[in-house]
């Protein structure tokens, strides 16, 4: 009995030590088995309910926003486009043939292909004179006007871009016209006012302009003499004014901004407009100049 007994704790100790359930039973009886169950795997221990499941990690780059490539656009890549515009047979005259040369600049080469499209889009023919090249052909097809379209580039740095567009034809009489575009590289949008200066800014601007605007009626009127032998009434100066509506129409430029004023007289009194370009230079802006705007990179190279 004693070695019966002793082969039975034997045997429970090692089921103890394997995790099983011994079954016991009476010295006399057969020996003694074990019935090994595996412990139940609880609900809170699979992977898909698991309260802490594993993270899945996500690489920096891709969680955090994609990082605006158009902070490092200093300065835009353009190239000439041209094309021309024939009406009528060539080797005839001028009421038989006309011919129309036109100039404009593509953007090129940015990072990301959405900017370049807005910037383009804000550069364009479109934008500057409010018709497309094709739209421009067809106008020619039926007025044959158009006898040249070209562009300068006024200022293309520090994130800034300012073109003129210069447009000449001849109908009753020879005509040219001017458009300015200027454009925020980062953004891709055309500047406005608005966007460089503060409120008291546009206000202290615009009486700097009209300053100058008046300055040149006075030189003008003098030039027309007493008496006048243009037969030109001064009266047709008395309502022009820069405000601050006017302020949109500018170019950038290495020594300061050009504010532009359309007097609008008819061709006949083309003779009779002063000089509508006025210079702002940068050193007299820089104190109206918008905190965080797009003109204080160029302030700072400049030494504004």
């Amino acid at each position: 009995m004693a070695f019966t007994t002793s082969r039975t704790a034997t045997f429970f100790v090692v089921f103890l030590l394997l995790g099983c359930t011994p079954i016991l039973q009476s010295a006399d009886g057969p020996t003694p088995t074990a019935s090994i169950t595996s412990p139940p795997v609880s609900p809170e221990s699979s992977p898909e309910s698991s309260p802490n499941p594993p993270k899945t990690v996500v690489s920096a780059q891709r969680v955090s926003p994609k990082p605006p490539l158009a902070n490092q656009l200093e300065q835009a890549t353009l190239t000439a486009q041209t094309a021309t515009f024939t009406w009528g047979k060539p080797g005839g005259d001028r009421s038989e043939y006309r011919e129309a040369k036109l100039s404009y600049p593509v953007v090129i080469n940015v990072p990301e292909p959405e900017l370049q499209d807005k910037i383009q889009d804000s550069i364009s023919l479109k934008s500057a004179f409010g018709r497309s090249l094709t739209e421009m052909e067809a106008e020619f097809k039926e007025m044959h006007w158009l006898t040249s379209l070209d562009y300068a580039v006024n200022y293309n740095d520090n994130a800034l871009l300012s073109l003129t567009y210069t447009s000449t034809g001849v109908s009753a009489y020879p005509s040219t016209f001017v458009r300015h575009r200027s454009v925020n590289l980062l953004t891709g949008s055309v500047l406005r006012a608005q966007d460089l200066f503060t409120t008291e800014g546009l206000g202290a601007i615009a009486l700097q302009v009209d300053k100058q605007l008046q300055e040149a009626i006075k030189v003008q009127v003098s030039k027309l003499g007493t008496p006048n032998m243009e037969g030109i009434d001064p009266s047709i100066y008395k309502s022009h004014r820069f405000r601050i509506k006017n302020l949109n129409d500018f170019t950038i430029t290495p020594d300061g901004i050009i504010f532009h004023y359309e007097f609008g007289f008819p061709h006949v009194l083309i003779a009779a407009e002063p000089k509508g370009d006025f210079l702002i230079t940068y050193a007299q802006l820089k104190s109206y100049a918008k905190p965080s705007g797009p003109l204080l990179r160029l302030l700072s190279s400049t030494g504004g």
